[in-house]
């Protein structure tokens, strides 16, 4: 959701021609009622200046201010003096305002929701503007490093208002994924940059792009989603450098996948918004598509390593470390195969595989065998005074052997293929 209030005033008749006007200061009961020097208003352009409170003015109650100006002597004024006098806001008319009161002040209605405010005053028609910016939502986004710049930095402005501070922005640090979050106040107006904070001679940088809920980036601009080939094999590894969700995926199931005790491969299905650089398995058919995420939350164990790009595995003997790649000529026979010792494997970029430091339980010589966590509606438990060691069918007799099928131990179904 986005919400963006705006208190919109017509400041007339203000001490002559815009162009007499050189430096803005708020004048608040926070400051004191008349001490003008200490809250300068950042000048945008030509006639046009901010100042960002801090939210906690808004939070805890109504807010009241007024405004000083510093006065160009060129034109015969005063510098830095106090002009309230004269001021006419929607009709009402301003007039000696006492410096101890809040009698005539503008004002900024309590929002205890208010995550960045803003007062905006500007030249425009003849008169002076005012308004006052509140935002109440913030929102993650992520950029996603794809140039290697050696620092990021992130520029976000609203309405002309610097959200980030003064360019090149707010340098920010990657997270454990190794994209670079950050949290932001955002409405529909909302822009941002992302730049490496070089000087303007040798300074890369995106250009102006839409602030967007959750939105993800990289040097190039935004990044919806990304794409997987899954093929007709019914099953293949996938990884992203990008922050993925799998909360609304209809034509694609994800998987991690753990040990089991035995050393098979437990398959656990994904739902939700998975971090960058995990390992899964999906499963589906052909070309899919998936959606990025600014954040995503940890999956849980998983023995799938993501090869975001392409990674090149040898074995050596004498280490406890066994890989293993998803492979298959047909949908029979697909799984994960170990390497062997001295052999060389790539795992290709977007891809993943399985890393063990004990070797897997075996379906033939080198196929590791692998059964699908409960994911039906049916049967969701069995009797407690069945063995919880013991397999049983469909049909609730033990099995001694589990081909390929459909069973249940510890009150749980697997799938073996």
């Amino acid at each position: 959701m986005k919400k963006l209030l705006l208190l919109a005033l017509v400041v007339a008749g203000w001490f002559g021609t815009a162009s007499a006007w050189n430096t803005m200061y708020l004048n608040c009961e926070d400051n004191n009622w008349g001490s003008n020097g200490s809250l300068e208003f950042k000048w945008v352009d030509t006639n046009s200046y901010y100042y960002i409170l801090s939210p906690d003015h808004i939070t805890k109650g109504d807010f009241y201010f007024r405004f000083y100006a510093s006065w160009d002597n060129n034109n015969g004024g005063e510098d830095v003096a106090p002009k309230s006098d004269g001021l006419a806001i929607t009709s009402v008319a301003i007039s000696d305002v006492e410096r101890n009161s809040k009698e005539g002040a503008f004002k900024i209605a309590k929002n205890e929701d208010a995550k960045f405010v803003a007062i905006y005053i500007y030249w425009a028609n003849e008169t002076w503007n005012l308004y006052s910016q509140v935002l109440t939502e913030t929102t993650d986004v992520a950029f996603v490093n794809s140039q290697n710049w050696d620092n990021v930095y992130i520029y976000s402005w609203d309405n002309k208002v610097e959200m980030t501070g003064e360019w090149p922005g707010t340098k920010i640090g990657a997270s454990t994924d190794g994209s670079f979050l950050k949290n932001l106040a955002f409405s529909a107006n909302s822009m941002l940059i992302f730049n490496d904070g070089k000087d303007e001679n040798s300074i890369s940088k995106t250009s102006d792009l839409t602030l967007v809920e959750n939105g993800v980036y990289n040097a190039s601009g935004r990044v919806e989603n990304v794409s997987a080939n899954i093929g007709s094999l019914g099953y293949a590894t996938f990884s992203s450098a990008y922050p993925v969700d799998f909360t609304e995926a209809t034509d694609v199931t994800a998987y991690r996948a753990e040990q089991t005790a035995s050393n098979e491969v437990l398959l656990k299905k994904v739902t939700g918004k998975v971090p960058a650089a995990t390992g899964l398995v999906l499963k589906g058919s052909g070309e899919v598509t998936i959606p990025t995420t600014a954040t995503g939350e940890s999956v849980g164990t998983n023995n799938l390593i993501a090869s975001v790009n392409a990674t090149t595995i040898t074995p050596e003997s004498g280490t406890s470390d066994y890989y293993y790649f998803l492979s298959g000529t047909n949908a029979s026979d697909v799984g994960f195969y170990l390497l062997a010792n001295s052999m060389t494997y790539t795992s290709d970029a977007g891809k993943a595989y399985y890393h063990a430091s004990t070797p897997l339980k075996t379906t033939g010589a080198t196929r590791a065998t692998w059964i699908f966590e409960d994911e039906t509606q049916g049967i969701n438990s069995v009797e407690n005074a069945q063995n919880a060691d013991v397999v049983y069918d469909l049909q609730g007799r033990a099995a001694k052997t589990a081909k390929a099928g459909l069973y249940i131990k510890d009150g749980k179904k697997y799938f073996v293929k």
